[in-house]
């Protein structure tokens, strides 16, 4: 306990030390005189460029010209992630919103700061129709004693306005609010157009990172030599949040010693060993935004294989080996920090088990 209170307190002092980066990409502001002017963009989720965006003149990042939506007609990244200025119809509230299709029907979404909702928008390039669609929204009401719930589909009718109806194979009746299946919608909309209007549709980044660990058990008795190895693989959108990730691999533990036996078997003592397995398909990793020295946590659920095995003794020879395999759910958990080293990370981590703690360190690429 006293090493795990020490650990901790190491990592809070050095967190508190680090340095804050500053993630500069290549790319340009729009004016309202239409001029595009090149520079470097502060690379920043959605949520945050949807409010401003801070313009660099080079890319040693001094102080840079923040711009908000009512001074630009908008921005872009080299990459092709760009943003427009619109304003939102309902409250004349300017925003900068990300262009997700290009062509008859153009579809730009806005995601909101501490909020996991998203903003569809939506215009004609043949006419002057824009729309901000309008989530779902529940309703109670009570009726002759009894209550019932019923979700107001606006977004629908919009729909059905802003395209004419001209996808008759994708059925608005289908359709559910949500971003991926109203892109789909307005794709099929745009292809029967594109000799008029060229469509183009963005696909938002997704970064694949890994991480690879060797384990020191602190809890040693009555083990000789316990040894963890575990690969896990995270994938994360930075364009919606860098702090949180998909996580997936699988974790590794070798346990040799030697045991004293009891019970049905021969008295004296047997060599002990056994090979366990965790395999974690689904989990989540959280870390704080990128910096120097980055702590993070993660949880997970899989299956968990141990295959052990041990010497038989009788009348103080070895006369054969017991071998047991069995499985069960399990739950990975993990906390540690990263430091930075170039473009990747080394880390530290404490995990937990059945038989005790881990103290790992690894490598992040």
């Amino acid at each position: 306990m006293k090493r795990i209170v020490i650990f901790l307190t190491l990592v809070l002092v050095i967190i508190e030390y680090s340095n804050a980066q500053i993630s500069l990409k290549p790319g340009f502001i729009i004016t309202h005189e239409k001029d595009t002017i090149k520079g470097f963009l502060m690379d920043e989720v959605d949520s945050d460029l949807s409010e401003r965006v801070k313009y660099f003149k080079g890319s040693t990042g001094t102080e840079p010209t923040i711009y908000a939506p009512s001074e630009i007609l908008g921005f872009g990244f080299n990459s092709g992630r760009i943003f427009e200025s619109i304003t939102i119809q309902n409250d004349s509230t300017e925003i900068f919103a990300k262009r997700i299709i290009e062509g008859k029907i153009n579809m730009f979404t806005r995601r909101f700061v501490k909020s996991n909702k998203i903003g569809i928008h939506l215009y004609r390039s043949d006419t002057n129709i824009k729309i901000d669609l309008k989530e779902p929204v529940k309703t109670t009401v009570k009726k002759n004693g009894k209550t019932y719930t019923y979700k107001d589909n606006m977004y629908l009718g919009q729909l059905a306005l802003l395209t004419n109806d001209d996808v008759e194979d994708l059925k608005l009746s289908k359709l559910k609010y949500g971003k991926k299946g109203i892109q789909k919608h307005i794709v099929k909309c745009n292809e029967s157009f594109e000799n008029d209007y060229p469509a183009k549709v963005y696909t938002e980044a997704q970064n694949l990172t890994y991480d690879l660990n060797v384990g020191y058990f602190l809890n040693s008795e009555p083990y000789e030599f316990v040894f963890r190895l575990s690969i896990y693989r995270d994938k994360t959108n930075p364009e919606k949040s860098v702090k949180t990730s998909r996580r997936m691999g699988f974790s590794y533990v070798h346990y040799r010693g030697n045991e004293r036996l009891d019970g049905s078997l021969e008295e004296g003592s047997t060599d002990f060993s056994a090979h366990s397995l965790s395999i974690i398909p689904v989990g989540f990793r959280f870390q704080g935004k990128p910096r120097k020295i980055m702590p993070y946590g993660y949880f997970g659920i899989g299956l968990f294989f141990v295959l052990s095995s041990r010497k038989i003794i009788s009348n103080y020879e070895i006369t054969g080996t017991k071998y047991k395999f069995g499985g069960l759910p399990t739950v990975n958990l993990g906390i540690g920090i990263k430091a930075k080293v170039k473009s990747n990370y080394i880390l530290a981590e404490i995990t937990p088990n059945i038989e005790g703690i881990f103290i790992n360190l690894g490598y992040s690429f």
